[in-house]
């Protein structure tokens, strides 16, 4: 799409073209997940009481296991409302650190010559994704 070379590096591109990275957009599902989850009352009142029955077995549960990702990423595991109180703190500085990269020199370098098409242009962009 952009007739650049397989190793080239993509990072800087695609903040350029506001594409978030997909490590990024996944923890925000998750967080998300979690404040719909403290939302409604009924799902509420589940994840509490699952909290609390696994609290004594902390060390048998899989690693794999929603809780011990939701504990993972918030640093959380005593009940739900705290949990969607930080997922909404870590979801505002994820959108955050999303427009700290985007001011990036680099980045606004490539945005502006995407702007700005030509073959000099394209040239200019190749020159700076080219892997060293």
């Amino acid at each position: 799409m952009f007739g650049l070379y397989k190793r080239s590096r993509t990072t800087k591109l695609i903040t350029a073209i506001n594409v978030e990275p997909m490590e990024r957009v996944l923890i925000k599902r998750k967080l998300f997940f979690i404040m719909r989850l403290a939302n409604n009352k009924f799902t509420k009142t589940l994840v509490n009481n699952i909290l609390n029955e696994t609290r004594d077995r902390e060390n048998r549960t899989s690693k794999k296991s929603v809780k011990d990702e939701m504990k993972t990423i918030l640093e959380e595991k005593d009940n739900l409302g705290n949990m969607a109180a930080k997922a909404s703190k870590r979801i505002k500085l994820e959108n955050m650190l999303n427009k700290e990269e985007s001011k990036d020199g680099m980045t606004e370098s490539i945005r502006y010559l995407f702007r700005e098409s030509s073959e000099k242009n394209r040239k200019i962009i190749e020159l700076l994704l080219k892997s060293y």
